[in-house]
């Protein structure tokens, strides 16, 4: 009886361990500052509009979380031939916080002008605006992507250290993963 108690006993230390060495692994993981990327529109076939057709080009988006960071625009320079210049803009109340010069040498066949810029820490539900405007058109081949007549982009959020947010992470991944102790639990019993 004694020797049943002591091998129980054996395996309830032995999954504490466990689990607190994998919560351990999670809450690091959930810990460390990453980003998050968020596509619009997803599901929807990207058309392709002729910069020069177009010369300037806005569209408006709305952030999903805070601490925006990046933006990816996409364009597409075929056979990688398009000397035509561009600038991109991003607006927020009408008010330029981010610009940069592109040619079209920038970019490949198909391919994201990356916007890097500080983080917007109050960006949650507030209105953004993408400007492309052509600056010289030397031979019309450059595209850039439209999706539901608004510029294609991919936002990147970037996530804040955060001790609160990492625990709850690390719990939620455990619980799934707890869910299978039972069954891993008879396994290692029966072997």
């Amino acid at each position: 009886m004694l020797n049943i108690k002591i091998k129980i006993f054996k395996i309830l230390v032995g999954w504490i361990v466990v689990c607190g060495f994998w919560f351990g692994i999670f809450f690091v993981i959930n810990l460390l500052p990453s980003k998050k990327t968020v596509h619009i529109n997803p599901n929807v076939e990207t058309v392709f509009y002729r910069l020069a057709e177009y010369k300037m080009f806005k569209s408006d988006f709305v952030a999903s979380e805070n601490n925006l960071k990046r933006i990816d625009v996409l364009f597409k320079n075929p056979n990688l031939e398009s000397k035509d210049e561009l600038v991109v803009s991003i607006l927020e109340d009408n008010k330029i916080i981010y610009t940069q010069n592109f040619s079209g040498f920038n970019f490949g066949d198909t391919s994201h002008a990356r916007l890097d810029f500080v983080s917007r820490h109050d960006s949650l539900n507030k209105k953004y605006t993408i400007e492309i405007v052509a600056t010289k058109i030397v031979d019309g081949k450059l595209y850039f992507g439209v999706r539901n007549d608004e510029i294609d982009l991919t936002e990147y959020y970037e996530n804040k250290f955060n001790v609160k947010h990492s625990i709850s992470a690390s719990i939620m991944l455990m619980q799934n993963w707890l869910l299978l102790l039972p069954l891993i639990t008879v396994t290692l019993l029966l072997w």
